[in-house]
């Protein structure tokens, strides 16, 4: 299975779309949108490049850079010498999935476990979910 999958958000159409073929020559890449319309878009300022992270979510969906997550953290507490006692309670947390260029890996913008995670939207098309969660 090839993991290298890329999607662009056109800032000009203000759409997500999957990156369908590069052209390096021309600076400039053919898309496609969930409903399959295709086109050519230049790579600009108002473009932006995300990359799919290998990590599917709870529901077998692609998790990209720039997506917004949900999980269930379990809430942990520290005890008398500095280590950390499971509660044995879960909260909700949502994140956003970032690149860190120093590390050259993907992260979380908020502390978060590994688990089943959902994709609820990205930060292009559902800003509102993150500035709803502040």
């Amino acid at each position: 299975m090839d993991n290298t999958k890329f999607r662009v958000y056109d800032f000009n159409r203000k759409e997500m779309a999957q990156v369908e073929c590069w052209d390096f020559k021309n600076n400039g890449i053919d898309v496609r949108n969930a409903k399959g319309k295709g086109w050519y878009t230049e790579i600009t300022d108002k473009t932006k490049i995300m990359q799919f992270t290998g990590v599917l979510d709870a529901n077998d969906k692609r998790i990209y850079e720039g997506d917004i997550v949900t999980n269930e953290t379990e809430i942990v507490i520290p005890d008398k010498n500095g280590e950390y006692d499971f509660t044995g309670e879960y909260k909700r947390t949502r994140c956003v999935v970032a690149y860190d260029s120093h590390w050259g890996s993907f992260e979380f913008t908020d502390e978060t476990n590994w688990g089943k995670f959902e994709v609820i939207g990205n930060i292009y098309d559902n800003p509102e979910l993150i500035e709803a969660y502040k």
